[in-house]
Formats: C-alpha cells, sequence, structure tokens
C-alpha cells in the first residue's frame, strides 16, 4: 500500500511517519507542501492513502 503524506510541519510529518512506519507493507511518501504532493501526483505517484495537513502555506490539503 502506498501513502502519500504531507505536512509542512516537520514534527508532525516525522510523527505521522513514525506511526505508519511500525505497519507492515506500507510504502510511504512524504511531501512538505501541497505543491511538492501535487508535483508527485502529476508525475505519476498514485497513492492508496492521502494523509494531507489542511491548513498549509500555499496550497493546503
Amino acid at each position: 500500500m502506498k501513502v502519500l503524506v504531507t505536512d509542512d510541519d516537520l514534527i508532525s510529518r516525522m510523527a505521522l511517519i513514525d506511526v505508519l512506519g511500525n505497519l507492515p507493507d506500507l510504502f510511504i511518501v512524504e511531501a512538505d507542501s501541497g505543491e511538492r504532493a501535487w508535483e508527485l501526483l502529476s508525475a505519476g505517484l498514485e497513492p492508496d492513502l492521502c494523509c494531507c495537513d489542511v491548513r498549509m502555506p500555499g496550497m493546503s490539503g
């Protein structure tokens, strides 16, 4: 399962990745902004789950 984690706050992003990292068979991709997440999706990333911060500078989740 592919998971895209998007959050501009490094501590929050790493905490979620740490929790998800304990689950088996996950491929986790991280983005530090809505723009970066959009770039990844536009480049062909097809995650099964997206976890996004809803308040980020620029493009929000």
